[in-house]
């Protein structure tokens, strides 16, 4: 039998076209395989990043999401977030140049991202909030600013004109220009497409305030804590509105309105002299003896220096709570275990 030879390979013996395609054939597959790497490398990058960017060490953050953008030039979030790492890092500097660097790259980042795509109201939206920062950075050129700011924050809105987000953002921008009207018109347009957003209905109440419409402003107060009820201090702006109107009116029914409001404050603020001080009169006034005698207890316990003040109401409403004698003797034996607690001293002394 026949030995079977196998055939010499050897690229001396290719013609120059055949090298010429094999080496062709080649450098595409490196390149295809480097193209396959870059979003692995970017990601890679990109996730290092943003876990810089979570625990607010932004100068690494922008050292990595700059090596994502470089891999993967075409990706917008990588972008988005290296604009707002730029400003939230400029916050952090002391120097205003500093500031200003930083916050001029995360317009040019901007910018950029703008060209890519005219047509996305988050990108316009970033810009604006940019804007807005230099214009009270940099006095000389604030007009300008402000202006390129509501060009921005405008374009936003009407890109996605049925986003409330971008509705309040443009009202809020209103607001503080002091373009009421006009902030008017679209704090209502966010609150037609979405009720739930607890900053449109605070900031409409202000704007009612300023008209002197004060009912109207306290029915958008409601809803705001309707929507939070921990938004801000809503609970005492609340408060301090029925108070008001109470003092202009007469009319209880503002008291009693403020009532829970200022129970819901209290949980999170129990020491507010002002605020204890207001709800035990309320108490006192509608002879709720069992709550007035709390919250004034509540008072001299966080400001025994000034329990002269509410210690005669306080003995009031225990009397009038039918708590006398039980209170008495509570009394009694915190003397006996401490007798230098002046403070049950005192109360005990104010039911004599």
């Amino acid at each position: 039998m026949a030995k079977v030879t196998e055939p010499e390979v050897s690229l001396s013996k290719l013609s120059p076209k055949s090298k010429w395609i094999l080496g062709t054939y080649c450098v595409i597959a490196v390149l295809l395989t480097w193209q396959a790497i870059l979003p692995f490398l970017a990601e890679r990058r990109y996730r290092d990043g943003y876990n810089f960017d979570s625990e607010q060490r932004y100068k690494y953050a922008i050292e990595e999401y700059q090596k994502a953008i470089g891999y993967a030039p075409w990706e917008a979030q990588y972008q988005l977030d290296l604009a707002r790492v730029y400003t939230d890092f400029a916050t952090q500097q002391t120097q205003l140049q500093d500031k200003l660097y930083y916050l001029n790259k995360a317009e040019e980042m901007s910018l950029r991202m703008i060209e890519l795509d005219n047509k996305s109201p988050w990108y316009r939206n970033r810009l604006g909030s940019i804007y807005m920062t230099l214009a009270g950075l940099v006095p000389a050129r604030n007009q300008e600013y402000l202006q390129k700011a509501e060009a921005n924050i405008r374009a936003a809105a009407d890109i996605d004109n049925k986003n409330p987000l971008f509705q309040l953002n443009l009202a809020y921008f209103l607001h503080q220009m002091g373009r009421v009207d006009e902030a008017f018109e679209y704090y209502q347009k966010a609150i037609v497409f979405d009720e739930r957003i607890p900053e449109a209905h605070y900031n409409l109440a202000d704007l009612y305030i300023r008209k002197g419409n004060y009912d109207a402003a306290l029915n958008e107060y409601i809803l705001t804590a309707k929507s939070n009820q921990d938004f801000g201090r809503i609970n005492v702006a609340i408060a301090d509105l029925c108070l008001m109107l109470y003092s202009r009116t007469q009319n209880r029914e503002y008291l009693q309105k403020a009532v829970p409001y200022m129970e819901n404050e209290l949980k999170k603020n129990s020491a507010d002299p002002k605020l204890l001080k207001n709800l035990g009169s309320i108490y006192t006034q509608d002879q709720k003896w069992g709550d007035a005698a709390r919250v004034y207890d509540q008072y001299m316990i966080f400001h025994p220096e000034d329990t002269a003040s509410v210690l005669g109401l306080y003995a009031q409403a225990v009397a009038n709570s039918g708590q006398k004698e039980r209170i008495i003797v509570k009394l009694q034996r915190d003397l006996e275990i401490n007798p230098l607690d002046s403070l049950a001293a005192q109360k005990l002394k104010s039911f004599r």
